[in-house]
């Protein structure tokens, strides 16, 4: 969740919004494994065995081989204590049980969801991608994690990891390859357009509510949150809570008159001013809205408006405010009226809260202890390497049901990655499954607008030579042309050569049929005499109409009747069809 109210909606004008995957190549990503297991059940519940390890199985490979992206999973530890009661009212609100019917429960996890979280930590092994616990939360790691620069951006949809110091947070990472989709903030555009560090981040928390106190403030909305927070530097904020907890803050009419001194509007001088004037504007026109009145403008014309004593004022506009010292004054002591009120109700309501701001929780956020959310005894020498193929077959028929040359198909891409990676870095030779080695780069194809090498791989033979040409002993794998470029720069150098001497195809024109009538001949109407024998009419028909044996059908003539040719009437005028 986050901090409560809307906080996403709050800073989405802000959203970095992406279909290109490729931004996050060779990018450590410190990935929300829980969240992610939430994600992936809601969209395959009931259709798949198992879904939490299917598409976690199909996102590594995806993110790893296709992408190139380099994912660092955390899990969650021991929820605090502090966040129990949130944890049961929003239990309660999901099953409909009462609160106070779950007040025996602990901070332990549910028991079902643990044991998908294990065999995800397991798959992650089996896959050689890196797997971090956390003491508590697993955002609150992530966010450490991107701050001291072991990764470069945390997944994850909880915005605590702002209150933690993330300053880098992917929302939403689509990894379909058919529908990418890669949405981020940075707290840096969060501090440049709305004013807020990381400390107004923890007040705006404390006011609209968090993971550890759902409620917060009652009555105290965004808007007025984000009034008050803005008033203060990072360094006054949490002070003055502090001291608004403890019931000294200065009086409402004080913080009034600092709120409106940007205004420039000086309380004793409005007041004397309101008193010398009786609290009473002066007069104005109710035609053009201008010092003066009606009946004086009329006689003598406007000054303001520029009319002369015979064409009288304008007439004021529908939203007209006039610009006198007399009206400014008074709209300047209106709004610090009102400001005062606002202070008044806004004091009054953090009043009603006991122990207001709860310590506990800017201590989480802030970790003021200054002691490490990473379990211990756990490195952070993070390594990325090809996935354990027998311990993988076993571990996904077992689990999932798959067959094992199905599991080879959906795995290559790791393994055809991982070996040009060992390419590029080492200069021992490096074997795809043990056994293959890219030979030649076959064409330049594009999947999804993304351009790719197909590369082909041939066995190598016992004396560490490429081997045959059989089906059994070569592959084909569609890898990064940035991949290819630093693993086997010869073969690049050698396709592009082919590319530019190879000749474009040419399609060769057919030839036309000789028994095919064309188009525009058969439109085209030739008058030609026809007549009909023994009949004595002699007629004008279309060719294209006419039948090859020269004879007229009775639809295209009248009826005739061959017993009597002397009682045939034709008319010449009728159109033939």
């Amino acid at each position: 969740m986050g901090v409560g109210g809307g906080f996403w909606e709050l800073i989405k004008p802000l959203r970095h919004s992406s279909e290109d995957l490729s931004t996050l190549q060779d990018k450590r990503l410190a990935i929300d494994l829980s969240h992610w297991i939430v994600q992936q059940e809601a969209v395959l519940k009931d259709r798949a065995r198992k879904p939490h390890l299917r598409l976690l199985f199909f996102r590594v490979v995806t993110l790893v081989a296709k992408v190139g992206a380099l994912p660092v999973f955390v899990v969650d530890g021991d929820a605090p204590l502090l966040k129990l009661p949130a944890r049961i009212e929003r239990f309660s609100r999901f099953s409909g049980i009462p609160a106070a019917q779950l007040n025996g429960g602990d901070n332990h996890r549910n028991r079902a969801f643990l044991e998908n979280v294990e065999e995800c930590v397991e798959l992650l092994g089996l896959l050689n991608v890196p797997v971090l616990r956390a003491t508590s939360e697993a955002e609150a790691l992530c966010a450490e994690l991107e701050r001291n620069g072991v990764v470069d951006a945390c997944v994850t949809p909880d915005s605590d990891a702002f209150l933690h110091g993330a300053r880098c947070v992917i929302q939403t990472l689509q990894a379909d390859i058919k529908k990418p989709l890669v949405e981020s903030y940075l707290a840096s555009d969060i501090r440049l357009a709305l004013q807020l560090e990381r400390e107004h981040l923890i007040a705006l928390a404390l006011l609209v509510g968090c993971d550890y106190n759902l409620r917060g403030i009652p009555g105290v909305g965004y808007s007025n949150a984000m009034r008050l927070v803005q008033h203060f530097s990072k360094d006054e904020i949490l002070d003055n809570l502090r001291k608004w907890g403890r019931r000294e803050y200065p009086s409402p009419e004080v913080i009034g008159k600092l709120s409106d001194s940007a205004n420039g509007f000086d309380s004793k001088e409005g007041d004397d001013a309101a008193l010398h004037l009786g609290r009473r504007k002066d007069s104005h026109c109710s035609m053009c809205g201008h010092p003066g009145n009606k009946k004086l403008h009329t006689k003598l014309g406007c000054e303001d408006c520029g009319s002369l004593n015979t064409a009288g004022c304008s007439q004021k506009a529908k939203n007209f405010k006039c610009g006198c010292g007399s009206c400014a004054q008074d709209r300047r002591r209106k709004k610090h009226e009102k400001d005062v009120t606002w202070w008044s109700n806004l004091r009054a309501k953090i009043s009603a809260i006991e122990d207001f701001p709860n310590e506990e929780i800017i201590e989480i956020f802030l970790n003021t202890g200054a002691t490490s959310y990473l379990r211990e005894g756990q490195s952070l020498d993070l390594r990325w390497e090809a996935p354990q193929m027998e311990p993988l077959e076993l571990f996904l028929g077992s689990h999932l049901h798959w067959d094992v040359s199905y599991i080879r198909k959906k795995a290559l891409p790791l393994l055809s990655h991982y070996c040009l990676k060992s390419i590029a870095e080492g200069p021992s030779m490096a074997l795809l499954n043990g056994r293959y080695t890219p030979t030649s780069i076959l064409k330049l194809k594009t999947n999804v607008g993304k351009p790719l090498y197909v590369v082909k791989w041939n066995a190598v033979d016992s004396f560490g030579g490429p081997g045959g040409e059989t089906n059994e002993d070569s592959i084909t794998t569609d890898e990064q042309i940035s991949l290819i470029k630093r693993a086997c720069p010869a073969l690049v150098s050698k396709f592009e050569d082919q590319q530019k001497f190879k000749r474009p195809t040419r399609r060769k024109k057919k030839e036309p049929d000789p028994d095919q009538r064309s188009i525009m001949s058969f439109f085209k109407v030739k008058s030609k005499q026809v007549s009909w024998e023994g009949s004595g009419v002699e007629l004008l028909a279309p060719t294209a109409f006419r039948k090859e044996s020269n004879s007229l059908s009775s639809k295209q003539i009248i009826d005739l009747d061959s017993s009597d040719e002397d009682d045939v009437r034709v008319s010449v005028k009728r159109r033939l069809f």
